[in-house]
């Protein structure tokens, strides 16, 4: 079984409701669920969360929601412990952890990572930014599922999935969020 995991905590600090909040007309997390979901890589898509509101947008847009150990909804936890826990409760091969903020993500973005991880000796697959220095681009890393428990993330069994510059916006704070709204509506005129 392949899944998808979106992490969607509740308590962003940055930027308040996050996940959820308007981006071109739909709540942000809306595109990383429908770009999972077209992309026919998952047998499931599950949002894990511990907020009531973003489980219910997730539904509407149609994730499965999987409710996160409230210990784990911290500032200071990481995606992969998240995704290691949300692991041990599934019989899954490998997972993709596709951020909730990621309106600039494609189908062939996710079809990319998922080539690289078949590659032999790979652990994980990660969408980098080129500019101005390899970084983490904030959208999504594939894994399999044994190596999100105990296997560093950034080591020699690593693949980088290239994001061109005109779609490569890690959103954390209200700049980048203006900053990828410009972004999406350049790439959609």
């Amino acid at each position: 079984m392949r899944v998808a995991m979106i992490p969607a905590r509740g308590g962003s600090k940055r930027i308040p409701k996050k996940n959820i909040r308007t981006f071109h007309g739909k709540p942000i997390i809306a595109y990383s669920i429908e770009v999972a979901i077209a992309s026919r890589l998952f047998d499931y898509v599950f949002v894990n969360t511990d907020s009531t509101e973003i489980g219910l947008v997730a539904a509407k847009y149609g994730a499965s929601v999987w409710e996160r150990d409230p210990a784990l909804a911290d500032d200071v936890t990481g995606t992969q412990e998240v995704a290691a826990d949300f692991m041990r409760g599934l019989n899954s091969d490998e997972a993709c952890v596709i951020y909730p903020a990621a309106p600039l993500l494609t189908v062939q973005d996710l079809a990319a990572g998922h080539s690289a991880l078949c590659m032999p000796d790979t652990q994980f697959a990660f969408a980098v930014g080129q500019t101005p220095a390899l970084h983490d681009a904030g959208q999504f890393y594939w894994g399999r599922s044994a190596a999100f428990a105990h296997i560093p993330l950034w080591e020699r069994w690593s693949r980088m999935i290239p994001i061109p510059p005109e779609r490569d916006c890690d959103i954390n704070t209200e700049e980048d969020w203006i900053k990828a709204e410009v972004m999406y509506a350049m790439l959609k005129s």
